[in-house]
């Protein structure tokens, strides 16, 4: 019985970007993310937005891990912003853009 050997590889060098897709896509931005390289200053947070049974908001960052409600839209607009300056009140810049994408869930049954 031979045993075989098995070695991590691990990237020394970052490879060209692949297509949009691809299953390597989310490892490649691991090692971007390792390595402390970005693709430039991250300029924009996407938030997805939920309306909630009771009428309120609440709100998920794609990227970061924010999290906030509101009662209302405007109410979930202050609170994101608020969200946003807080999490980054320690680093020297924060992203420029806040992207809100509501979310609409619903269910038809008896189709």
């Amino acid at each position: 019985m031979k045993v075989r050997k098995q070695w991590a590889t691990i990237p020394t060098k970052i490879e060209k970007r692949p297509k949009p897709g691809h299953a390597s896509t989310h490892e490649w931005a691991c090692q971007l993310q390792a390595k402390g390289r970005y693709f430039g200053q991250m300029n924009e947070l996407v938030f997805e937005l939920t309306q909630e049974e009771d009428g309120g908001f609440c709100a998920e960052c794609l990227s970061e891990n924010i999290f906030t409600q509101g009662d209302s839209w405007d109410a979930v607009r202050r609170n994101v912003r608020e969200a946003v300056r807080a999490y980054y009140f320690d680093q020297p810049q924060a992203p420029e853009r806040i992207r809100l994408h509501l979310v609409r869930d619903e269910l038809l049954t008896g189709a």
